[in-house]
């Protein structure tokens, strides 16, 4: 069996572990086109069989990440997962958040 299939990864749960159920469920080689991070959640196209060869040809297509984010506090992990810190009150506007984004050079 080849062939893609389109995983809708939940937080919590790693890429390889998507992919071994996959593996599992299929009995056959598998393999993903790109990691998410195991609190990300989001698509994660895998390869099924011989398929998985064609990610090398897919990779330098756009791609369009979303973000939630949640200000007003700090924690010792630096995300979500972490024990809170700090908290403020200040809550940067959209232009504050504009400037910044602005000063960082996206290249790679």
């Amino acid at each position: 069996m080849t062939g893609f299939i389109n995983i809708d990864k939940p937080t919590g749960v790693s890429s390889a572990r998507a992919v071994a159920a996959v593996r599992r469920k299929f009995s056959t080689p598998c393999g993903h086109m790109g990691t998410l991070d195991p609190m990300a959640t989001g698509v994660l196209p895998v390869g099924i069989g011989k398929t998985s060869r064609l990610f090398p040809y897919l990779l330098d297509k756009k791609k369009v990440y979303k973000a939630v984010f949640t200000f007003g506090y700090s924690t010792d992990t630096l995300d979500a997962t972490g024990k809170t810190e700090s908290v403020t009150s200040y809550i940067p506007t959209e232009n504050d958040i504009k400037s910044v984004l602005s000063a960082i050079s996206w290249e790679k």
